[in-house]
């Protein structure tokens, strides 16, 4: 699964000139409805009655078998990565 990180750089910048509120539109098929911060994420898994959970931050690119595009940051700032890609099982 992949979903928007709530803390991504790009939203903090883009919140110092608007507030954001959601829903939030950002085209004509795309509504994101919330967004969730990793904590907040795999909580939500937990709860739900996942067991196994692997959420990774990507900044640009693809993640997974391809391993393309940036993906290496430091740990440090992956809490400020575009989006997270979750593995998990029951």
């Amino acid at each position: 699964m992949e979903t928007p990180n709530r803390n991504r750089l790009s939203l903090k910048l883009k919140s110092l000139v608007k507030p954001i509120s959601y829903p939030m539109i950002l085209g004509p098929n795309c509504i994101h409805l919330r967004e969730y911060t990793e904590e907040e994420l795999e909580e939500k898994l937990m709860i739900v009655g996942f067991k196994k959970i692997t959420i990774k931050g990507v900044w640009l690119g693809l993640r997974g078998r391809f391993e393309m595009g940036i993906i290496k940051f430091p740990k440090e700032l992956e809490k400020y990565s575009q989006v997270w890609l979750v593995k998990a099982t029951r």
